[in-house]
């Protein structure tokens, strides 16, 4: 930890403690294996830090997503955000309007069906 986050083992142990072992943003379970150390990659690019820019442990998949959002142009959180949001709420209507229409005119969305097949013949 030490060379590339400038962490003590007591420094990383604190910051373990005071998130209770868990992802900074999900708050899924961290393994002290397989978890991220975050840090502001305005102050120290690259995978090393001064220490001084340590932000928090996170998931593989937190850090990920982060480090993604912040290589965007002007690292525009809130807008992206809203985008993000406004399209998974008009995913999720899309499926609600179409039930809604098709019921309006009194149809159905057809059921799906299931077919059955010989497992004993390769397909």
């Amino acid at each position: 930890m030490w060379t590339l986050y400038r962490l003590r083992p007591a420094d990383w142990q604190a910051l373990w403690d005071s998130q209770d072992g868990l992802c900074a943003l999900c708050f899924t379970g961290l393994d002290e294996t397989r978890m991220a150390v975050d840090h502001d990659h305005r102050c120290c690019p690259g995978e090393r830090s001064c220490g001084r820019c340590v932000r928090a442990l996170l998931c593989r998949k937190c850090n990920t997503n982060v480090g993604w959002l912040e290589a965007q142009p002007n690292h525009d959180f809130k807008s992206f955000l809203e985008l993000l949001h406004d399209y998974v709420d008009r995913r999720a209507l899309r499926v609600t309007d179409l039930d809604a229409e098709l019921a309006r005119h009194g149809n159905a969305r057809p059921a799906r069906v299931s077919v059955e097949r010989d497992r004993t013949k390769p397909l």
